[in-house]
């Protein structure tokens, strides 16, 4: 299976916006409007695990985010 540039480079876009905008979603997830979604970020480990895909994953500078090692 090859390895698709353009496609992972999305992903990891996707994953670095969703980070970098974990404030707002945990402001947001208290509204009982979104309570069904709560479940997906509980915990600070969650966040970890992201930041973990963005520093491995992520380019060895600078993410296309413009992220210095995954973080914002």
């Amino acid at each position: 299976m090859m390895d698709v540039k353009t496609q992972w480079n999305s992903t990891l876009e996707l994953v670095e916006q969703a980070y970098r905008s974990r404030e707002f979603t945990r402001e947001l997830l208290k509204h009982s409007k979104w309570s069904d979604y709560r479940t997906l970020f509980q915990t600070r480990d969650n966040w970890t695990f992201v930041k973990y895909v963005m520093e491995v994953y992520g380019h060895s500078d600078t993410g296309p985010c413009g992220c210095q090692n995954g973080t914002q």
